[in-house]
């Protein structure tokens, strides 16, 4: 999966930083709650957007996945308990989560 060229060099500054292999697989954008600790796991909306649901899950591997970073951002909006964007990247024997707002500060 492509990752946008500036959240790459992030991913392999942070690697680096942290003292870890730089070979890693980007999986994706999912949604991250961080006081529940929980992920978004499914999403689905109305075509108006009047209707939504949304169902949760504890960890990282059954998440969903967005490729997309925007479309991600759309649908953290529907989140009432402040669901945020990260980037969920494979690095071998776990997962790392990097949040994205906290990146583009």
């Amino acid at each position: 999966m492509k990752v946008i060229p500036v959240h790459r060099t992030i991913i392999k500054e942070a690697l680096k930083a942290e003292g870890l292999p730089n070979n890693y697989k980007f999986l994706g954008y999912a949604l991250h709650l961080y006081d529940q600790d929980e992920f978004v796991a499914s999403f689905k909306a109305d075509k108006d957007g009047q209707m939504s649901l949304m169902s949760f899950c504890r960890r990282p591997e059954n998440a969903l996945i967005v490729k997309n970073h925007n479309k991600a951002r759309r649908i953290a909006t529907y989140s009432k308990h402040e669901a945020v964007v990260v980037m969920l990247i494979d690095i071998g024997e776990r997962y790392l989560i990097m949040r994205i707002d906290e990146l583009q500060s």
